[in-house]
């Protein structure tokens, strides 16, 4: 007859459970025992406890489901019940998707919803484990419960056939009855809430003498039967449930208090105390625990802190199969199809893990990333093939267009024009494999195909097999992949199951299916029971332990926010079933627990953080935490803002990191040891011997001194090869840059470090694109009209005629769809309406050019005027300290004057923001000090156009003027008549330029600070890397702009006024 034993929690009950298991063996040593234990941890925990020194022989410590489980498998197979199939998570979820697609009411519509199809679904699984109140009125329940009821029956008429979780229990009692089972002994430990149909199975145990019980709880509706049956048996019931001891009769347990200042420094400390316990009480690391509500993120937290510390450890794994390299190639493949393979998303999956091509050699995300962006591919699998081939040829053209001993430039853009069909090819292979999963007839097909496709992406396992990484310390990692790609191939396997239970997929299901079949962990690498135990606080109901740490003990997760279900009240829960868990059942269970945790330790520590940093907001202590302070405080209240200002020795409250550092009289690793070091004046002992803490220190202390040196932006000399690449290519627009901010020039120009853009994104078209559309109709317009200096093509006096706007406007329709085949011009609402504006600037533009010309007495010679490119000679300048220098650079319009000059235009299609120092046309006069066409070096373009203009013409002593026409705005001109003093003032400021340049002098110069359109710097409102520059960076400029090397680019870009030398100088 088996016995049952009504004890406290913790030691007291492993000491139960020892004097059961004796009783039970009756000195049979080997009689086999099965005891059920509600959580993996109280079962290493007590297992060991109970065996003590001298072991256990033919005794299993197991989940209630596993001992049913092994209880059943034999009958099982002797009945022929084994081939059933069971009600698997992925099945129940297609269940009740088809449920509710049949559905015609208020959740099912709401159900079109993943969220509320996912409660739905919880929901389902949640019914499945009670019985329905058989006298249920349903003229009793809200609108929703009968909605729900009404769904749990077509649900369950298309899952009856399938063998349900508890319907497996009611087998292992078969096969008590029918001899199959094997003959051990149950042992019920410390249970947490049961169904009913695990009620079922226990009481069936009871009846049979085949169960004994230690329960820790109270005597409730869980336990209640049990309580009853100890009549007449031998029954030793302790004192009342724990809950109601007073508290001075509360078990011995030390229990110690802290407050961190946010949940990394927590850790810390909490590992310092593992540290701490295993070096003084000298135990061993299974015997201490760590618990939390929250995975995130103190999982990930606890996993980091503890490996740096060498500590032995298991820590729950956090990753599911979703998240492994095959589960994301899988199902992010089925995405892709779903929602039209979005150019992002292609890249992005083709990063997600070692992808291979045809003949399984490594694909080229990065490069194939920055090709579908030039290409300007946007989305479907359609248009990558199109756009990838347009761009293919413009790269074959391209190179056709290059001189013939630009055999390098040459390569490089077949090199592209081949890549670009690779990525094509490759595209359009995964959306033909996508495409046969999705359009499959039957879910055995769908696993087949699926299968195919990731072995087709990663390669067969002799592939997988070959996966490698050069660290070694991700060796585990690597094997975890490979094992994982194996599991994928299983759960995808699984899906041919699917086709016995529901009917054929479709391109939702199919993928919903997968993401239910994927959702299950993969192994963390660690073992429960070999080392330092770490998981969710519930996981510790039961267990024995010497130290327990609770962390996170924040307000809203101890207690947790207990809210009613979304769609099932508790009002009609209570109606269709005693079993359903209520708002105040779920607090009760909660509280229960809380309590359990409480007596499963020796030494309890208990702690919270005072602040979240990611969020940057307060937190306070949680009610629990709270109640455990004024229980140590004897009673007198302890409120959330009185916890730090508690002085007792049960309780200590950090304020920040360093305080915690320099309290610490055990360290977690050698990292803080270095960092305490650091704090107390060793910095320079630590660098001695770590040559990258010496550059970060070195660079550290030449940003705050105000040194210009290689940590401030002095590079140094450029090496030749290098230098000789960039002096190539010193247009004025690259010198604008570095004049602007040299930092800029040097990161885009010297690095040739470039921001990605995904032009085929956008909502308009990109302002380039635009520009050089604009560019192209007004070259191919004035190019049919191109004179001479002596001879005009077209009168000045001549205005464009309509047929002249006529082809202008249709070479604009022309460019215009050449852009939309490449997806370069965003929605095409937008788009259609900018084109319409830009029909209207088209004829404007030729209107007023009608005037300007009869006006100036002009006409146009030169449209898209190269020098220093394509094949043309540059502009050679001799500079005064650098000698000459060729510049290279494209005129966008030269008119000749009947008076002989000349007049260079640069065609501007956006704003004139930043273009208020160079004066309007008709409001400046004819040149003079007091105008600056180059604008301290941000503005070189109309001098040296000017100078390119009069070379290209050899008109050396020509007149001439430069203007940029803000061509969305009218007439609107700004510049003026580029005379001997801009020119001079050109030279000296080139000079400096690329002196600068070649000297490796490229300090970051904010400017002025501004506040619109975000607070910020001038020159960093818009600069691509903005975020790579420190916050310090105006700071560091102060510093270093009077060192001679910088000296001569801040007399140019930031004149300081002279301070004034004598009293009378100084002002008022």
């Amino acid at each position: 007859m088996g016995r049952i034993l009504f004890s406290q929690p913790g030691a007291a009950a492993v000491t139960a459970l020892r004097t059961v298991l004796d009783e039970v063996r009756a000195g049979d040593v080997l009689a086999p025992v099965d005891v059920i234990v509600p959580t993996g941890v109280a079962g290493v925990t007590v297992r060991r406890a109970v065996a003590g020194a001298g072991g256990l022989a033919n005794v299993r410590f197991s989940a209630l489901p596993q001992v049913a489980e092994r209880l059943a498998a034999r009958h099982l197979a002797l009945t022929g019940h084994a081939v059933s199939r069971p009600l698997t998570a992925a099945v129940r979820s297609q269940a009740v998707r088809a449920t509710v697609a049949s559905a015609d009411g208020t959740l099912a519509r709401a159900a079109k919803h993943r969220a509320t199809l996912s409660l739905l679904d919880g929901l389902m699984a949640e019914l499945d484990e009670v019985r329905i109140n058989p006298d249920l009125d349903r003229n009793t329940l809200s609108a929703n419960g009968v909605e729900v009821l009404d769904l749990f029956v077509d649900y369950r008429s298309r899952v009856g056939h399938l063998v349900a979780p508890g319907q497996m229990l009611l087998r292992a009692i078969e096969a008590i009855d029918a001899g199959h089972a094997p003959p051990t002994h149950v042992i019920l430990y410390s249970p947490s809430r049961l169904t009913a149909a695990e009620k079922e199975f226990l009481r069936g145990l009871h009846d049979r003498d085949r169960l004994s019980a230690v329960l820790t709880g109270p005597p409730d509706d869980t336990s209640g039967w049990l309580t009853e049956a100890t009549v007449g048996m031998s029954a030793e019931p302790s004192r009342p449930a724990y809950e109601t001891l007073p508290s001075n009769e509360m078990p011995p347990s030390d229990m110690r208090l802290t407050v961190a200042p946010d949940a990394e420094e927590e850790v810390r400390l909490v590992v310092r105390t593992v540290l701490a316990h295993l070096a003084g009480a000298r135990c061993r690391p299974e015997r201490i625990g760590i618990a939390y509500r929250a995975s995130t993120p103190y999982a990930r937290l606890l996993r980091e802190q503890l490996k740096a510390a060498g500590v032995p450890h298991h820590v729950p794994s956090q990753r599911t199969l979703d998240q492994t390299i095959a589960g994301r190639v899988a199902l992010g493949l089925l995405e892709l199809q779903l929602h039209g393979f979005p150019r992002a998303d292609v890249i992005r999956w083709l990063s997600d893990g070692p992808l291979v091509d045809a003949d399984g050699g490594p694909l080229p995300a990065a490069r194939w990333d920055r090709l579908s962006r030039e290409a300007g591919v946007a989305r479907d699998a359609e248009t990558w093939a199109d756009r990838l081939e347009l761009h293919a040829a413009d790269q074959e053209q391209r190179a056709l267009e290059l001189a013939a001993g630009e055999t390098e430039a040459a390569a490089g853009f077949h090199r592209r024009a081949a890549e670009s069909r690779a990525l094509a090819r490759f595209v359009t292979s995964a959306a033909a494999a996508s495409e046969q999963i999705v359009n499959a007839t039957s879910w055995a097909v769908v696993a087949e195909s699926l299968a195919a496709a990731v072995k087709l992406m990663l390669g067969k396992r002799s592939r997988v097999d070959a996966w490698a990484s050069d660290d070694a310390t991700l060796t585990f990692e690597v094997a975890l992949e490979q094992s994982s790609y194996d599991e994928v191939l299983a759960s995808v396997a699984a899906l041919a199951e699917l086709d016995d239970a529901l009917g054929a997929p479709t391109p939702s299901t199919v993928i919903d299916a997968l993401r239910t079949e994927l959702d299950r962990s993969v192994s963390s690498g660690t073992t429960l029971g070999r080392g330092v135990m770490v998981g969710p606080f519930s996981q510790f109901v039961g267990s024995d332990v010497d130290l327990l740490c609770v962390v996170g003990m924040t307000e809203d997760s101890f207690p947790p926010r207990t809210r009613e279900h979304a769609i099932l009240r508790d009002a009609d829960r209570t109606l269709m079933s005693d079993q359903l868990r209520t708002v105040v059942a779920r607090r009760n269970d909660e509280r229960e627990r809380w309590l359990a945790v409480l007596h499963s330790a020796q030494v309890i520590e208990l702690s919270y953080p005072r602040a979240d940093t990611r969020s940057q907001r307060r937190l306070f202590a949680a009610p629990w935490f709270l109640e455990q302070a004024t229980r140590l405080n004897g009673g007198h209240l302890v409120g959330a803002s009185q916890v730090d200002a508690l002085d007792q020795p049960w309780l200590t409250a950090y304020p920040s990191f360093t305080a915690s550092l320099d309290r610490a009289t055990t360290f977690a690793s050698a990292h803080e040891l270095d960092v305490l070091t650091a704090m107390h004046g060793g910095l320079d002992a630590l660098t001695a011997n770590d040559p990258r803490l010496m550059l970060g220190v070195a660079a550290d202390r030449a940003r705050a001194a105000g040194e210009f040196g290689p940590w401030t932006g002095h590079a140094g000399p450029l090496p030749t090869g290098l230098r000789e690449r960039v002096d190539r290519r010193m247009s004025a627009t690259s010198l604008q840059v570095w004049a602007t901010c040299p930092t800029s020039f040097f990161i885009g120009e010297v690095l040739g470090i470039r921001p990605l853009e995904d032009r085929a994104r956008a909502d308009t078209i990109d302002a380039r694109d635009k520009g050089t559309l604009v560019h192209s109709v007004l070259e191919q317009v004035f190019r049919a009209h191109l004179g001479t200096p002596d001879a005009p093509a077209i009168e000045p006096e001549t205005p464009w005629t309509r047929a002249d706007v006529a082809v202008a406007l249709s070479l604009l329709e022309t460019a215009a769809g050449a852009l939309e085949d490449r997806g370069l011009t965003g929605r095409q609402v937008v788009w259609q309406a900018q084109l319409s504006r830009l029909r209207r600037a088209l004829r404007l533009i030729l209107g007023i050019d009608s005037e300007l010309r009869a006006k100036r007495g002009s006409w146009p010679i030169k449209v898209e005027a190269n020098f220093g490119r394509r094949g043309a000679e540059p502009l050679v300048l001799d500079l005064p300290t650098q000698g000459l220098v060729p510049f290279p650079g494209s005129v966008d319009r030269i008119d000749a004057m009947r008076s002989g000059g000349l007049i260079v235009t640069d065609y501007k299609t956006g704003g004139d923001y930043g273009y208020d120092d160079i004066p309007k046309l008709g409001k400046a006069g004819k040149g003079g000090t007091d105008v600056d066409l180059i604008e301290r070096g941000r503005k070189l373009q109309l001098v040296l156009y000017s100078l390119a203009a009069r070379d290209l013409h050899d008109l050396p002593n020509a007149q001439v003027e430069a203007y940029y026409w803000f061509v969305d705005q009218g007439d609107l001109h700004r510049g003026g008549v580029v005379d001997d003093v801009q020119a001079g003032r050109l030279h000296a400021v080139l000079d400096v330029v690329v002196g600068g340049i070649r000297d490796g002098v490229y300090p970051a110069n904010p400017g002025e600070e501004r506040a619109h359109p975000r607070d910020t710097w001038e020159s960093c409102c818009y600069c691509p890397y903005d975020r790579v520059c420190p916050s310090t960076r105006l700071e560091q400029w102060r510093g270093v702009r009077a060192d001679p090397a910088v000296s001569p680019y801040a007399d140019i870009a930031d004149p300081q006024d002279a301070a004034p030398t004598t009293d009378e100088e100084a002002p008022a």
